[in-house]
């Protein structure tokens, strides 16, 4: 699951800066063309106030913890 699908699929609904960040990603249509790397993210938002960096900073870093989670458990099965 890509950055942009994790993020959509479970803070969409959520609260918070993060969720904010979510939907922006959602709104925002050049965000689908962006790889599922953060350095393409963080040139994707270069120009944002810090704050939205921020959130993308808290957004990734869960994003990484669910993709450890993900490979451990399926690792277990």
């Amino acid at each position: 699951m890509t950055f942009r699908e994790w993020l959509l699929e479970t803070k969409l609904r959520a609260r918070g800066p993060v969720s904010d960040f979510a939907h922006d990603a959602q709104a925002d249509p050049a965000a689908v063309t962006v790889g599922n790397i953060h350095a393409e993210w963080l040139e994707h938002l270069r120009m944002v106030p810090g704050e939205v960096l921020a959130a993308f900073a808290r957004a990734w870093a869960a994003y990484e913890r669910a993709k450890k989670r993900e490979a451990v458990t399926i690792h277990r099965a």
